[in-house]
C-alpha cells in the first residue's frame, strides 16, 4: 500500500508539472509573439492592442503565481485574511474588471443580475476578488466561444450569495465532491487543459476562511455548471472598502526616491513609470551602491528589493536604519517573497512597508502616499 501511495503520488506529481508547464507556457508564447509585434508596428491602433494582450496576459501569470504561492500556507495552515466591512459588489467588480479582456477575446458574454443592492460582509476585499476572479476565470476558460456568464445574487436571510453560471463543458456529478481538492484533475477529456487543479482548492480555504461555503452543481458534459458562494451577512454594515480602494485618491507630491534591484530590466522600468509620475528617482543594481547612494541622495523613499548579491535587502535596511542620516527616510521592501516569516522578517530589518512582485503602479502610488 506504500508503494502504490507513493507510486500515485509520483504519478499525480508528473502530471501536475506537466501542466503547469502547458499553462506557463500558453500566455509566454502570447507575450513574446505581442512583443515581437509591437517592434515591428508603429500603428497606434495595433500598439493599444497588443498592449491589451500583454496586460491580459501578465495578468493570468500573475494569478497563477498567487495561487501556487498559496498552496503552502494552505497545505501549512497560515493563511490569514485582514477583515474589513466589504460590499460584495465590490470585489465582484475588481474581478469583472480583470477578466473582461478574456471574455471579449473568446466573445463570452458576461451578465450580472440583482446587484443593485449592497451586501455587507466581514471579509478580506483583496482575497474576495480572489474567489471571484478564479471562478469567473474558470468560466470563462471553459465555455466555448459564443457563449455566456451570468452572475446573480442569491442572498438569504442569514448569508450574501453570488451565483456565477455558465453555459461551458460542464462537470460530470461524479466529479462533483472532486473539484475543490488540491490538485485534482478531471480527466484528459476537459478541454483546453485541466488546468492546475489549484485555483477552486484555493477557493474553498478561502470561503472557509470567511466563514462561508462554495457548491457546484452541474447537470454533466455540456450542461454547464454553476458555483455558488456564500458570505455570512455583516453585523454591522457602517462603511464598506471596496476591493484594493486606496485610503484616498490624493496623489502624493514629488518624492526623492532610491531603487535598489540586482535584476536591471526590472529596476530601470521602474525607474521609468516613477520618472512618468513626476518623481525623482536614482538606481543602484547591489546593496553596497544602494546605501552608498543613499547616503549622497537622500531619499525620501527607499524601494529596496530583499535577494541581491553582496549585501541583500535585509543588511541593506538595518544599516539604513543605524545611519545618522537616515532619519524620516521610509523603507519599502519589494520583493517575491512572500511568505509570513519574509514579512516577518522584512519588518525586523527595518522596512516599513513588504510590496509583492508583480506590483501595478496603482498599488506602488498608494503605498508611496499612504505607507499602508
Amino acid at each position: 500500500e506504500t508503494e502504490r501511495a507513493l507510486r500515485d503520488a509520483d504519478r499525480r506529481k508528473d502530471s501536475f508539472l506537466a501542466t503547469l508547464g502547458h499553462e506557463l507556457r500558453n500566455p509566454l508564447a502570447a507575450i513574446s509573439n505581442a512583443l515581437q509585434l509591437v517592434q515591428a508596428t508603429n500603428d497606434p491602433g495595433e500598439l493599444r492592442r497588443f498592449s491589451d494582450l500583454l496586460e491580459r496576459q501578465v495578468s493570468m501569470l500573475t494569478h497563477m503565481v498567487d495561487d501556487l504561492l498559496d498552496v503552502p500556507r494552505i497545505t501549512h495552515g497560515k493563511l490569514r485574511l485582514n477583515t474589513d466591512i466589504v460590499d460584495v459588489r465590490e470585489a465582484l467588480q475588481s474581478s469583472l474588471e480583470e477578466i473582461q479582456g478574456a471574455a471579449a477575446e473568446k466573445a463570452v458574454s458576461i451578465n450580472a443580475h440583482g446587484l443593485d443592492e449592497p451586501g455587507f460582509v466581514d471579509g478580506d476585499p483583496v482575497r474576495m476578488a480572489q474567489v471571484f476572479t478564479n471562478l469567473l476565470s474558470n468560466a470563462v476558460k471553459y465555455t466555448p466561444p459564443g457563449g455566456r456568464v451570468d452572475i446573480s445574487r442569491i442572498d438569504d436571510d442569514e448569508r450574501v450569495g453570488v451565483s456565477i453560471k455558465d453555459t461551458g463543458i460542464g462537470i460530470e456529478p461524479s466529479d462533483h465532491p472532486r473539484v475543490f481538492e488540491m490538485y485534482a484533475q478531471l480527466g484528459s477529456d476537459y478541454k483546453p487543459t485541466d488546468g492546475l487543479g489549484i485555483g477552486l482548492a484555493v477557493v474553498r480555504k478561502l470561503m472557509q476562511l470567511h466563514g462561508g461555503t462554495v457548491e457546484v452543481s452541474s447537470e454533466g458534459r455540456d450542461c454547464g455548471s454553476e458555483f455558488r458562494v456564500w458570505f455570512p451577512k455583516a453585523a454591522q454594515p457602517g462603511q464598506a472598502v471596496a476591493a484594493g480602494q486606496a485610503v484616498n485618491d490624493v496623489e502624493p507630491g514629488r518624492l526623492k526616491i532610491l531603487l535598489a534591484d540586482d535584476n536591471v530590466d526590472a529596476c530601470d522600468s521602474m525607474q521609468a513609470l516613477l520618472e512618468v509620475s513626476g518623481h525623482e528617482v536614482v538606481t543602484a543594481y547591489d546593496g553596497t551602491v544602494a546605501i552608498e547612494k543613499a547616503r549622497d541622495f537622500r531619499p525620501d523613499v527607499a524601494i529596496i528589493d530583499l535577494v541581491m548579491p553582496g549585501l541583500d535587502g535585509f543588511e541593506v535596511a538595518r544599516r539604513l536604519r543605524e545611519a545618522d542620516w537616515s532619519g524620516g527616510m521610509r523603507l519599502i521592501a519589494l520583493s517575491g517573497l512572500t511568505q509570513d516569516a519574509d514579512l516577518q522578517a522584512s519588518a525586523e530589518a527595518g522596512f516599513d512597508l513588504h510590496l509583492t512582485k508583480p506590483l501595478q503602479l496603482d498599488d506602488l502610488k498608494q503605498a508611496l502616499h499612504t505607507g499602508h
